[in-house]
């Protein structure tokens, strides 16, 4: 696997934390015991990033702004909800400023308002130039916010494209092993599960 024509392997440690911030689906419970601005400022503190003081600081304080966090600053994150604690590891990836950005399942504990923040803050990022790598289960959420996606099926990828062009009816069925609907509404694709 490479990046920008570089084999991963050969990257070091350093090379990859200034280069990728990556999202897990869950974080070990070691770490819950930090404040939000403690776990979010992580990213600024990696190997390979090299800001000032002033920088980090800045850094920690918009990422924890730009996913909802900044009232919760020295609130211990074992303190906080699931989703709550989503956002602040959501933060620290986003506070290492990286060009790629590789998040397992991002959204999975936020509520409706939060789900919509943080898909809207990655797309707009991905606008901004930044490649932007999500997994997500919620296959509305992949068609409202993704601009393009990659249908897989036991660790296959079976298509590949817009919205419109992966999430058919038949190949989610087949998918799925079950009978699933696809509409259009208000021109998004719409995967409607069976009742």
């Amino acid at each position: 696997m490479s990046l920008d024509g570089v084999d991963l392997l050969n990257m070091s440690m350093r090379e990859r934390a200034g280069r990728i911030g990556y999202v897990p689906q869950s974080m070990g419970a070691d770490e819950t015991a930090l404040s939000v601005h403690e776990t979010v400022a992580q990213g600024v503190q990696r190997p390979g990033l090299r800001f000032s003081r002033t920088e980090q600081r800045q850094r920690t304080i918009a990422a924890m702004s730009q996913v909802g966090l900044l009232d919760y600053a020295f609130t211990p994150v074992n303190r906080l909800s699931g989703g709550e604690r989503q956002r602040v590891f959501i933060g620290r990836a986003l506070a290492m400023d990286t060009d790629y950005l590789l998040l397992d399942e991002p959204v999975s504990a936020l509520d409706l308002k939060y789900q919509g923040h943080i898909m809207r803050l990655l797309r707009d990022l991905a606008r901004d130039g930044r490649a932007v790598l999500t997994i997500v289960h919620d296959l509305n959420l992949a068609a409202g916010f993704a601009d393009r996606l990659a249908l897989l099926d036991g660790g296959r990828i079976v298509a590949v494209g817009s919205a419109s062009q992966v999430l058919t009816a038949d190949r989610l069925s087949a998918v799925y092993g079950t009978p699933v609907e696809v509409a259009e509404v208000r021109g998004r694709t719409v995967v409607l599960p069976p009742v």
